[in-house]
């Protein structure tokens, strides 16, 4: 493959910026915790963690379609707080709540949860290999201790209140039977109206043991006892709710640790576990088996659940599964498992050290995450690679094909190395997450700058809205320049889209400058002391393509050399170019 150079001068931005008066794709507009709840006074940042659901035939791109008229939403945000600033593009948590296993790595049997400030130094050096480790587990450190010797609660749930009408006090949905208190953390989203269905996941936890003890919303009736239970996704068909997520038992209670299991059940109903793959035992060598399932979908009579499943290897390697059955013997039947051709974890000769399915649409499209372990870095990192799934139904010799890697060329999103997180896919197969858009070297170096992005997947049959999108990637906030919005819009960079739903309404979480940034450009400066805050991207109704201007860069040249398009910005802006010269 030759060596290419791409440079991208102010000039040429200043050029594409004139070919039009610009609207944007989006709006931007901040979502903060209701002052009715209590969430401590001292919490340093807020999150965009899901979107409610929309009716199939809403599109807020429409220009007859009215998603927000300055006062109130069609849909409501969740979103949660923490007591520190982001790091690193993340929230800062000692031990995530999202994760069954800490940094989805640690399933050692004597070091499930870190327990000092070496084991997060290790885990930087071992898995991210930055050359600022002992800063950054100084911070990760200080909130994990936080959590295992205090009684402040580091996290907080919200939902805006704009627009609730079913269950206002409890600024939840009714029909889901949740209720919020200061000693709990939801991000469930409400229930719409035509479309029942949950986003994201819902647990407890208590002074003496905060966020590892987890609760989701069914199944007082089961007869065993599960000391942590993680709920991911509800979905309703045919009158009948469906939770899938994890359970979790005990190991070895005096170091507090668990092995899990993928699980799925209808509410008020016990969990149907699944199998770890190829293994009925606990344990192997120094590791723990785990298993969860983070989305899932019923197409005609079948069940197919996405997440990851430990493979029986001694390490006992979590990696990306496709779990599948009959909806109508789930219960009862064995589950078929399969593995995804290209991102296998089944020995250490693996290039990764786990890989996952994190979502699953409609139509059986698929995206997942794998991350590149310290044998095998990319472009300078050992990023979490991004890929997708075209149909996770076909399979050979019993695994999932088609996987492809954004940093391959998938969509000229992403380059060599490039990583982030592959969050969320509505059923018009766009993807968000968050990629990174620097080339930077991360080993031996600091981490890169990360910005969410929305990609317009093809899957061979359905355009969807992708015309408006010119068909091609991009950062969001290249989809948030010009126009009327364009001041309120430039007081944010969007630093990472966390959900979206079929009408196009996006959950993220962005950095804002108050005041606004000093250009439109990406990498502006701020005169004040940003913040990360949690907003929603709101579609403009009648926008199209022609309303994209590319933000730029103040510098006087962007260069990045490999046989593809760079970031993921470049990719956008070039992308917008070419189609710009085919009118």
């Amino acid at each position: 493959m030759k060596n290419h150079s791409i440079k991208l001068t102010a000039l040429t931005v200043a050029m594409l910026s004139s070919f039009h008066a610009s609207a944007a794709l989006y709006r931007i507009v901040e979502v903060t915790p209701p002052s009715s709840l209590t969430y401590g006074t001292d919490y340093k940042s807020s999150f965009g963690t899901a979107i409610e659901p929309a009716d199939g035939s809403e599109d807020c791109f429409d220009s007859g379609t009215a998603c927000y008229d300055g006062s109130d939403y069609a849909y409501i945000l969740s979103g949660e707080t923490r007591y520190q600033k982001t790091m690193a593009g993340q929230p800062v948590d000692g031990s995530s709540f999202k994760e069954e296993v800490p940094f989805g790595l640690y399933n050692y049997k004597d070091d499930v949860y870190l327990s000092s400030e070496s084991d997060f130094s290790d885990y930087c050096s071992d898995e991210l290999g930055y050359s600022t480790c002992d800063s950054w587990a100084t911070v990760f450190w200080n909130e994990r201790n936080r959590e295992l010797t205090g009684t402040t609660v580091t996290a907080y749930p919200f939902m805006q209140s704009s627009g609730i009408s079913d269950d206002t006090t409890t600024e939840m949905s009714s029909s889901l039977s949740l209720s919020m208190t200061t000693s709990s953390l939801f991000n469930s989203v409400v229930t719409g109206s035509t479309d029942s269905e949950s986003y994201g996941f819902r647990l407890s936890f208590s002074n003496t043991d905060r966020r590892d003890s987890v609760i989701p919303n069914p199944s007082t009736s089961s007869t065993t006892t599960y000391p942590k239970v993680r709920a991911f996704k509800t979905k309703t068909y045919s009158s009948t709710d469906y939770t899938v997520g994890s359970v979790s038992t005990d190991f070895n209670t005096s170091d507090n640790n668990y092995t899990s299991k993928a699980a799925i059940w209808e509410t008020g109903a016990a969990p149907t576990e699944l199998p770890w793959k190829n293994s009925t035992n606990t344990s192997g060598d120094d590791y723990l088996a785990e298993g969860s399932i983070r989305d899932f979908v019923v197409n005609g009579s079948t069940i197919y659940a996405v997440g990851y499943n430990s493979y029986l290897n001694n390490r006992y390697y979590m990696t990306a599964t496709v779990f599948t059955a009959p909806l109508s013997t789930y219960t009862s039947a064995t589950w078929s498992q399969y593995l995804v051709k290209n991102a296998e974890v089944t020995s250490g000769d693996s290039n990764y050290s786990n890989t996952r399915l994190t979502g699953i649409n409609d139509n059986l499209v698929a995206i997942g995450e794998s991350k590149l372990d310290n044998d095998h870095a990319s472009g300078g990192a050992y990023s979490n690679k991004l890929f997708v799934i075209p149909d996770v139904s076909t399979v050979s010799s019993g695994e999932v094909t088609g996987a492809t890697y954004f940093s391959d060329g998938t969509g000229n999103i992403g380059f060599t190395g490039a990583g982030g997180h592959a969050n969320a896919i509505n059923n018009k197969n766009e993807i968000v997450g968050q990629i990174d858009t620097e080339t930077s070297r991360e080993v031996k170096g600091k981490p890169r700058r990360k910005r969410g992005f929305i990609y317009p997947y093809y899957d061979g049959s359905n355009d969807y809205d992708r015309a408006i999108f010119s068909n091609a990637a991009w950062i969001l906030d290249d989809l948030t320049n010009g126009g009327t919005y364009s001041s309120a819009n430039n007081a944010y960079r969007i630093l990472s889209a966390n959900d979206i739903n079929d009408a196009g309404v996006i959950a993220a979480t962005a950095i804002k400058c108050p005041g606004g940034y000093s250009a439109t450009t990406n990498d502006s400066s701020c005169s004040g002391t940003e913040k990360t805050v949690a907003v929603q991207l709101i579609p403009i109704a009648g926008a199209t393509s022609s309303d994209i201007s590319a933000r730029g860069y103040e510098t006087t040249s962007v260069e990045r050399k490999g046989g593809s398009f760079g970031f993921l910005g470049l990719a956008g802006l070039f992308g917008f170019l070419m189609y710009r010269r085919k009118k």
